[in-house]
């Protein structure tokens, strides 16, 4: 864990992220950005016999917008990406975006594409 003011991050690397987002926030190349901002996958429901089922959301490291378009941005250890939880948020953050002909970009790792 590190820290950038009163800013904590899970890992170095997501905080060199920032520190490049912040840069191109600055330069104008990006705007909206955002930490830990949550997206709503499924909604919270009651169940036939009345019980209360937390809805599911996906909470990304970063989000911004970049030539238009919403970026969703996680920086993720090899572990925590290999994690099943996290690997099925992902598939329904995926599916959100298509399904509902978002103009979103999910970016793994920073990994372009």
């Amino acid at each position: 864990k590190t820290s950038v003011g009163s800013i904590n991050f899970d890992s170095k690397k997501e905080d060199q992220r920032y520190a490049a987002l912040i840069t191109l926030y600055n330069l104008r190349s990006i705007t909206d950005l955002s930490l830990q901002q949550r997206i709503a996958l499924q909604g919270s429901y009651k169940s036939p016999s009345g019980e209360l089922v937390r809805g599911i959301d996906y909470v990304a490291d970063f989000t911004y917008i970049s030539g238009g378009v919403k970026i969703i941005e996680d920086v993720k250890s090899d572990i925590t990406a290999k994690n099943p939880a996290y690997i099925q948020k992902v598939k329904m953050l995926k599916n959100k975006i298509q399904s509902e002909n978002l103009n979103w970009k999910f970016l793994e790792n920073n990994k372009r594409g």
